[in-house]
């Protein structure tokens, strides 16, 4: 167990894959934590302003996709393990210059 830095004996006799494919046989690797609970994917849309740099005479500001993944990790923290633009713009409507995006976040509880 401390050569592997296993933290608990009952995992030894886990028939979960995510356990049993970090050990090969010969090999000395450290046991790498996971969690217990299933990935939670989660698909969000919102408007940006436009996404070309002459917004508003060069003015506006330019959406950019870590903008995006900045407020994410400031709300969830680390329970986001993934933040994925999926369509880029996903729809704009002519009367207004806003487009709207289209993300997808895994989110997991990752054990301390």
């Amino acid at each position: 167990m401390v050569l592997f830095n296993i933290p608990d004996i009952r995992l030894f006799w886990s028939n979960d894959k995510r356990f049993l494919n970090q050990f090969k046989s010969g090999e000395i690797t450290k046991f790498q934590p996971y969690s217990k609970y299933p990935p939670c994917y989660k698909d969000m849309s919102f408007w940006v302003p436009p996404i070309s740099s002459d917004t508003a005479g060069g003015k506006g500001k330019v959406f950019h996709e870590n903008d995006y993944c900045e407020i994410v990790r400031e709300v969830a923290g680390d329970l986001v393990e993934n933040v994925t633009l999926v369509c880029y713009p996903l729809l704009s409507i002519p009367i207004t210059p806003l487009s709207s995006l289209l993300s997808s976040e895994n989110i997991r509880l990752i054990p301390d």
